[in-house]
């Protein structure tokens, strides 16, 4: 489907899409090869770490809500997170927490 938007002209700003399409594939797919940017959101086993090289799960990272961190997701790269607490929405529970992943 992006394949086929490049294909037809579009150029978007960003690609946002579930965590369920957040595969590193997927990722590299949007950033390397069609060249543009994407906002996610992850689950909070994915590996990370401040540096290449030791990982841990992004419910272990040591963020604030609404804190934005440039970590090393594992088998990507460099990425930008940041975590946000929901407080009403219908669709999450009260308290839910979530890591959104901006990449360029």
């Amino acid at each position: 489907m992006l394949q086929r938007a490049k294909q037809r002209g579009f150029t978007p700003h960003y690609v946002l899409m579930d965590a369920w399409y957040s595969s590193i594939n997927n990722l590299k797919f949007i950033t390397m090869k069609l060249k543009w940017n994407f906002i996610c959101n992850l689950k909070s086993n994915r590996q990370v770490s401040m540096s290449q090289g030791t990982y841990s799960s992004l419910a272990d990272l040591d963020l604030a809500e609404k804190q934005v961190r440039k970590v090393w997701l594992e088998e990507y790269g460099f990425i930008v997170v940041c975590k946000i607490v929901h407080i009403a929405c219908p669709r999450l529970r009260s308290g839910e927490r979530r890591h959104y992943l901006f990449g360029k």
